[in-house]
């Protein structure tokens, strides 16, 4: 029995390893490290995605939220795309150009407002709104799926002793929320 958990240990202590030793972020350039962040937000791995920016974005990142917050977040993301043109170099800085695509965020938001006003004198119990609130942004997201917006972006790096990471800034973060902030 000891023996078993001893193998199983060992196991377990070099697939660690050897997954480290993978893609690791240290020996990344800029832009595999931006590729691999749109990569991870686009699967959802919003822990992945938080290892290749600064930490102040990473912790809004990996805050729990609840079912409706991820299906929120889930529909945001679901049309996310991006294509890098450039990237440049200068010493322990990095810029690489993207041009980022997503739903106009900003759209789905005026359709929900519109929506939403209806309810607020309706009488509903809270659990009774919320539930209808969730049902009415997630049909505003569907109505809005074609509405796309497309932001050239000058996304910045730094490189640490853990290696390259992403300097998020709000253009970066307008251009992943569809237009929400401009």
């Amino acid at each position: 029995m000891k023996t078993r958990r001893v193998i199983l240990f060992l196991i377990s202590v070099l697939m660690i390893l050897s997954s480290a030793g993978c893609g690791s972020a240290k020996s990344a350039s800029p832009e595999s490290v931006v590729k691999s962040y749109f990569e991870a937000l686009k699967q959802s791995d919003f822990e992945t995605a938080s290892k290749y920016i600064d930490d102040e974005a990473a912790e809004f990142s990996n805050n729990e939220n609840d079912e409706q917050t991820k299906e929120i977040v889930a529909k945001l993301i679901e049309n996310l795309d991006y294509t890098i043109s450039s990237s440049e170099k200068d010493g322990d800085t990095a810029t690489v150009k993207a041009t980022i695509k997503n739903i106009s965020f900003s759209d789905v938001m005026t359709d929900f407002v519109g929506e939403a006003m209806t309810l607020a004198f309706s009488g509903l119990s809270e659990d009774e709104m919320d539930s209808k609130f969730m049902e009415i942004l997630s049909s505003c997201f569907d109505k809005n799926k074609d509405n796309i917006v497309e932001n050239d972006v000058d996304i910045k790096l730094e490189k640490t002793e853990n290696g390259w990471i992403i300097i998020s800034d709000n253009s970066l973060t307008n251009a992943i929320l569809g237009g929400m902030l401009s």
